[in-house]
């Protein structure tokens, strides 16, 4: 009788060590992924911040709406 019990403890121990196995796997693969969203969270954020200067506003101007400083000369390159 005490055979059959140790049997049984001893296979039911490794199904769980294999279950504690992938658990950890599925642990420090979503641990990768908080990893990745928390450095694009920074990027965004920094993004964000640019957005708001007046570096970020003249840019588009001039990128965007082709404008300038009353002061400035736009010169192109001929094709």
């Amino acid at each position: 009788m005490v055979m059959i019990i140790c049997g049984v403890v001893l296979y039911k121990t490794k199904d769980l060590n294999a279950a504690v196995a992938q658990k950890s796997e599925k642990i420090e693969k979503l641990k990768d992924q908080v990893e990745v969203q928390n450095d694009r969270t920074k990027e965004l954020e920094e993004k964000k911040a640019f957005q708001g200067t007046k570096r970020y506003i003249e840019e588009l101007a001039r990128t965007k709406l082709g404008l300038c400083y009353p002061d400035e000369y736009i010169i192109k390159e001929a094709p």
